[in-house]
């Protein structure tokens, strides 16, 4: 279940007092541990009543904490944050046989409810974004468990709305579509998370002087560098401006240090040349009229604004051209992984022939 599950059941009293959160989200979990913390503890006696447990805490030492009874008004609120048993997996038959026991305590926890305490049990992405061990699948039909999980795109449109406004600022429609696409939050393999989106909309809340966010600011603080300077060569090879093109590739290898570094620095352009090529090639087969670039970017499972990118550029190419840089690209990929030449040498070939 969701952050909107926990919500809508805390509201409506359909939750236990033993809570287990997990999920790629980090901000999620902390807002609704930070949400059960403030409902359940009085402010002026928060300091006595709250205690808060890492991964080196024992079972037994949680179990106590939760069968404490609190000493001020309210509840007492125990915090356990990545508890071993609940993502390490045993390794000696001794180890399991007490991670058996405990995860039988912890769940007893979850199934008596004690009165003296509210639990909250929650692992930090690092460990509870894929999928759970046995010890927390278990524990998480016991509890009130929720996964906070990647919002929807409705759901990541009104978060950032909500910050923007937060912020006094303003943004039109089509730039929040913009701003979306750029984090890349909805790539098929992205790693981007909302504590991330936070980073670089705070950044771009300093940097913007106006109420209203601009599309030209938007692309200079949340687009990256690797992004802006593919999309620069491309634009420059297909206006056919070979020297604009060359001098990014020799600003580009002019920061290494040696020549080990160069030649890591060519290979990673040749590869970033290679995966857009690759999109503007799909972005001129999966085309065709009235097919708009979000259903053909969830279909290539590629980020939107890329491939509008990648879809402009390679019309201005010609599916012909990029066929032949792809194969170009294909054989000194081949060729270096065989040792016939190196990366920087690759590079050069492929750029003396566009």
């Amino acid at each position: 279940m969701s952050y909107k599950n926990f919500a809508a059941d805390l509201k409506n009293g359909r939750t236990g007092r033993v809570f287990f959160f997990y999920g790629r989200e980090n901000l999620l979990i902390r807002w609704a541990v930070d949400t059960l913390i403030k409902k359940y503890t009085d402010p002026e006696y928060r300091e006595f009543n709250l205690v808060e447990l890492d991964e080196n805490a024992d079972v037994q030492q949680v179990v106590s904490s939760a069968l404490t009874y609190p000493m001020f008004p309210g509840r007492r609120v125990v915090v356990v944050r990545n508890l071993r048993i609940l993502h390490q997996n045993s390794k000696t038959s001794a180890t399991k046989d007490q991670d058996k026991e405990d995860l039988k305590l912890i769940e007893k926890l979850a199934k008596d409810q004690p009165d003296s305490s509210v639990m909250i049990f929650y692992l930090d992405s690092m460990y509870g974004s894929g999928k759970l061990n046995a010890a927390a699948k278990s524990f998480a039909k016991a509890a009130s468990s929720y996964e906070m999980g990647a919002l929807s795109p409705a759901e990541f449109k009104q978060f950032v709305l909500k910050r923007i406004r937060e912020a006094g600022k303003k943004i039109g429609g089509r730039n929040l579509d913009y701003l979306t696409d750029l984090t890349g939050y909805f790539n098929k393999e992205t790693t981007a998370t909302l504590d991330d989106i936070e980073r670089n909309l705070e950044k771009l809340f300093q940097a913007e002087e106006s109420e209203e966010i601009s599309r030209e600011l938007i692309h200079e603080m949340m687009a990256g560098d690797d992004e802006k300077f593919i999309f620069a060569m491309i634009d420059a090879m297909g206006r056919g401006n070979r020297k604009r093109a060359f001098q990014l590739v020799i600003n580009n290898l002019s920061s290494a240090k040696n020549t080990s570094d160069r030649d890591g620095i060519a290979l990673s352009i040749t590869g970033l040349l290679t995966s857009q090529f690759e999109l503007m090639y799909d972005s001129l087969e999966i085309y065709s009229p009235g097919k708009s670039f979000k259903a053909m970017a969830s279909e290539l499972g590629a980020n939107e604004y890329r491939l509008k990118k990648a879809r402009e550029a390679a019309v201005k190419f010609g599916q012909k051209k990029i066929k032949k840089c792809l194969m170009d690209l294909y054989d000194i990929d081949r060729k270096m992984k065989t040792g016939e030449m190196n990366a920087t040498m690759g590079l050069e070939i492929f750029m003396a022939s566009i």
